[in-house]
């Protein structure tokens, strides 16, 4: 029996494969999506008790970079201005001040995270594609494969069932004009595209083996 995860790399092959046609056909899309400059976490805390201390995690995809800001009762001059420590990743990897801050101030988990994506490499793009190309893949898909992708996690679930996606498949699969009376009935209730989508196809199924039948 396939495991969970082959199952799962199979689906995002599948996925990448069409994202990799809609590269070559779309010269914008690389504008919708530019990687290098987005950045991967931007998170902010407060440090752990007694401290005051305001704290800052960036991860792009050139370098890590902390930033405390010293928060005294005072609030005197100096605390206006941020410390702050950037690495490359490959200075993450041996900066033991970095870690410690890290840890301390956003926990292990977190750590982790940046670790598997900084040293071991470990980024999965498909995580960070905004919906807007996520949702321009997902309708380039067979049906077949949407009902795959949908089983990875809860966001593609909801991608896969949104009215984004399923008012494109329907335009791509069907000629008939979409009316005002179609519209209104697709959009009155929750994935209203996609069930009208089925019963179009139901209706179309149906249709060829009444054809069939009368030959």
């Amino acid at each position: 029996m396939m495991s969970h995860n082959l199952r799962d790399h199979h689906r995002k092959n599948e996925f990448y494969n069409v994202f990799n046609e809609l590269k070559a056909e779309r010269s914008n899309l690389l504008s919708l999506f530019d990687l290098q400059n987005t950045e991967i976490i931007n998170v902010g805390a407060q440090a752990k008790a007694p401290s005051k201390d305001y704290c800052q995690l960036i991860l792009n995809h050139h370098y890590v970079i902390f930033r405390r800001w010293k928060i005294t009762l005072r609030g005197d001059s100096e605390t206006r201005y941020p410390s702050e420590i950037k690495d490359s990743y490959e200075d993450f990897a041996y900066d033991e001040n970095i870690e410690r801050e890290i840890k301390q101030v956003f926990g292990l988990e977190m750590f982790n995270y940046i670790e598997n994506i900084v040293v071991k490499k470990k980024l999965d793009i498909l995580d960070r594609m905004p919906d807007k190309i996520l949702v321009m893949i997902i309708s380039r898909l067979a049906l077949e494969d949407i009902s795959k992708l949908a089983q990875v996690n809860n966001h593609f679930r909801q991608l896969c069932k949104s009215d984004h996606v399923w008012i494109k498949l329907y335009k791509q699969n069907y000629t008939t004009e979409i009316t005002p009376e179609m519209k209104q009935l697709a959009e009155s209730s929750e994935n209203g595209w996609r069930k009208l989508f089925f019963t179009n196809k139901l209706k179309l199924q149906v249709k060829k083996i009444i054809l069939r039948l009368d030959l």
